[in-house]
């Protein structure tokens, strides 16, 4: 039986196996890769050719977006692609001259829906049989993120004229246009009747090789709205003694430079540091040059330091700051970049990020941006917009609820419930009740996954706040019966849960979670009824069915342990702790033919399990299997000599 509630959110690793694949797709990469494009040609009937080499199409661009278009207006029918890959679009002209007819229109409805947008449209070509016929419907859009031109273009192959055209306006009803020409691009108008003829216009267009330009990795990026950063531990480069948080002071900035010895640029870039130090100075900026060098670099960094008559504070970067750093850039761009030597970090006298830049910054950039922690929301906001204009939004706040969870999902729990912590009773960057309710909805998450990582007190802490914040959210009340329970506290781990009961009587987990620390204190009646509750609102509640079998079997009620403990095998097949607990119930009892079924139904979920082998063998023993004993013993000495000498002298007493 289950000793405690399982803490945390099910499916963790389901939801870190998301969470990656969206870092991932920020950073640029995609869910195929350079996947090239690919042509097929209908060869008739149900029959395709691969023809993306012949038609110049299998570019390596991975692709994800078409848009057919007559682009030359030509006749020919070219498309545009959009791509993951450079160039980011791309066009391919159609340049077959196959001498065969085609027409083009152009659609025109009355009343509200000018674009004609669903119109069905049906060419009826002269020919010997008088039967063929083109449909083709206007749509809005076409494929994956994409709409072609709403100029309809029809393929004739070698009919040499069109005997009427046939529209079926949408809203409306049937209209007839006869004398629409070959060959041309012509205009229908809903109630006209006649086809208008657009004049023929040749466009020119020149080949050219798309020439990418090459990332430099450098750029500035000032945050119109300053993210609070949590707490930033470094160490100083001239102790060896723990960690000391980066200090700020009102009214100045603190740049945050990484560096390393063996980065030339870093070199440079602090030699013009400590060259215009007194500018810095008066701009109310304090460099923190923080080494990211491995330990055997450490010595040269010093040197370097030392050789330059750094005056400045100095240290080196753990690798949790540099983690909260990253986290800050993954908040602030897109897409991501690995991590550049030198980066840089400003930050207010508050603790707030104001500005990243990656790759050397000039001394001047430093002094102009050190007047930006100075300013209101609203002047901060058009200092930082590199273009003049009307604002028509709101004046731009941080994220934090976001940026605490990107820290909790890169796995610093505390430091994002300290985060959450120093936020409030309320979000202090606005929002009101949607966000106090976002807030305590995080500060759940974040308990699970502290619970789970086995902080509990800092977990029961995190959902008193979020209880705080929203008396009425179960989940934290659930939260806080789970946590207390975890610290053997079981009469107000039940109360919270029966609060949590209370306000989401529909929750099959909470009276579930009852049940499993009620049979924990051997109060199996009440335990029973909760599994109860719980299967009542979830019959499929595997757990509910093994723990009441669990029960049962305490209480020497066989026949229903077994019947319970069933029910969760037939619902999950492959629960492995299921058909162990009715082989041991069953070997208890003596009920050897049985047991060993059960045994014999373990082992081949896991045929390793030391546990169950040792067990099994035992069962195989006390029926008289002596030659089926042994060889179970022999597979169990490879796994573990301790169970395997058990199991021997067991062996050993029958002879």
């Amino acid at each position: 039986m289950s000793h405690s509630p399982e803490a945390g959110i099910e499916n963790k690793s389901y939801r870190d196996g998301w969470i990656a694949v969206h870092r991932m797709i920020r950073q640029g990469k995609s869910w195929s890769g350079r996947e090239r494009h690919s042509a097929f040609l209908n060869t008739g009937g149900a029959r395709f050719a691969d023809v993306s080499a012949v038609a110049g199409i299998d570019l390596q661009a991975d692709g994800r977006a078409l848009a057919r278009v007559d682009w030359d207006q030509d006749g020919g029918i070219d498309f545009w692609t959009s791509n993951r890959n450079a160039p980011r679009v791309h066009l391919f002209r159609n340049r077959r001259a196959d001498g065969n007819h085609w027409v083009q229109l152009d659609l025109v409805g009355s009343g509200g829906n000018r674009d004609a947008i669903g119109a069905r449209v049906e060419v009826v070509p002269r020919d010997a049989a008088g039967e063929l016929r083109y449909v083709k419907t206007l749509h809005a859009g076409e494929g994956f993120l994409s709409q072609s031109s709403k100029t309809m273009h029809f393929g004739l192959g070698a009919a040499e004229a069109i005997e009427r055209v046939i529209v079926r306006w949408p809203g409306a009803g049937e209209e007839v246009f006869e004398g629409v020409q070959i060959d041309r691009r012509q205009v229908l108008g809903q109630g006209s009747g006649a086809a208008q003829a657009l004049p023929a216009r040749a466009v020119a267009l020149a080949s050219s090789t798309p020439d990418a330009p090459r990332a430099s990795g450098r750029g500035r990026v000032a945050l119109a709205a300053p993210l609070p950063m949590p707490r930033m531990l470094y160490a100083q480069a001239d102790t060896t003694a723990s960690l000391v948080p980066i200090a700020f002071e009102p009214g100045r900035a603190v740049l945050v430079n990484l560096w390393a010895s063996w980065c030339a640029n870093c070199r440079k870039e602090l030699d013009a540091f400590h060259e215009h130090a007194a500018e810095l100075d008066a701009a109310g900026v304090d460099v923190l040059a923080l080494s990211v060098d491995e330990e055997a670099e450490r010595p040269a960094a010093l040197k370097f330091l030392a050789d330059l008559g750094w005056g400045e504070a100095s240290g080196w970067a753990p690798s949790e700051l540099l983690d909260v750093l990253r986290t800050a850039e993954e908040e602030v761009l897109d897409p991501l970049r690995e991590l550049a030597l030198p980066t840089s970090f400003l930050l207010s006298g508050t603790g707030r990020l104001v500005a990243i830049y990656r790759g050397p910054v000039e001394v001047e950039t430093l002094v102009r941006d050190a007047a930006l922690i100075d300013l209101d929301a609203l002047a901060l906001r058009d200092a930082v917009v590199p273009f003049p204009g009307r604002w028509v939004g709101p004046t731009p706040v941080a994220d934090l609820l976001t940026f605490a969870n990107r820290l909790r999902d890169r796995g610093h729990l505390a430091l994002a419930a300290d985060y959450l912590a120093r936020l409030g009773p309320r979000n202090p960057e606005g929002g009101g009740d949607e966000a106090t309710r976002s807030l305590a909805q995080s500060l759940v998450l974040l308990g699970a996954d502290l619970t789970r990582d086995g902080l509990l007190p800092t977990a029961l802490e995190t959902y008193k706040r979020a209880v705080a914040l929203d008396a009425e959210l179960a989940l934290a009340h659930q939260g806080i019966g789970i946590v207390l329970s975890e610290l053997r506290e079981d009469a107000r781990a039940i109360r919270a849960l029966q609060r949590a009961r209370g306000l989401d009587p529909k929750d099959a987990r909470t009276p579930y979670l009852v049940g499993v620390i009620l049979a924990r204190g051997e109060r199996f009646v009440e335990a029973i009824a909760a599994f109860d509750q719980s299967l009542s609102l979830n019959p499929k509640n595997v757990k509910a069915h093994f723990n009441r079998g669990a029960v049962f079997s305490k209480q020497g009620r066989v026949d229903q342990a077994i019947e319970a403990i069933r029910k969760a095998r037939t619902i999950e097949p492959a629960y492995l702790q299921a058909h162990r607990a009715e082989a041991q119930i069953l070997h208890a009892r003596k009920r050897l033919p049985e047991a060993l079924n059960a045994y014999r139904s373990a082992l081949a979920l896991q045929p390793n399990h030391a546990g169950t082998l040792v067990a099994f063998g035992v069962a195989q023993v006390e029926i008289g299997d002596r030659a089926g004993a042994l060889r179970t013993l022999q597979r169990l000495m490879p796994l573990d000599a301790n169970l395997a000498a058990q199991l021997q002298a067991e062996i050993s007493r029958v002879r």
